[in-house]
């Protein structure tokens, strides 16, 4: 298993735990202090959202991401007229 799998994993699991050092720093930390007027719940609510669904929501991310690259290639491509692009790819 990859680490960043196992890594994803753990954070998932221990999703309660980091949610609520999330939010205590979150509402004491002097860099965020637009959180300080935040209610607890108002944050712990946002913050769970994204540990429990990491996984998923970072797929969810990197697919875009990569659908939009693909997406940008051709147009990239036939721009600089690649022949590496034009040319038909090797059977396999």
């Amino acid at each position: 298993m990859l680490l960043s799998t196992q890594l994803v994993r753990m954070i998932e699991e221990h999703s309660d735990e980091l949610t609520r050092a999330a939010v205590a720093d979150l509402q004491t930390n002097p860099k965020t202090p637009s959180y300080h007027a935040l209610s607890r719940a108002a944050i712990h609510q946002r913050v769970f959202e994204v540990h429990p669904n990491l996984g998923q929501w970072l797929m969810s991310h990197f697919n875009d991401r990569i659908e939009s690259l693909h997406q940008l290639l051709p147009a990239s491509a036939a721009k600089k007229s690649c022949r590496w692009w034009k040319s038909p790819l090797p059977a396999s």
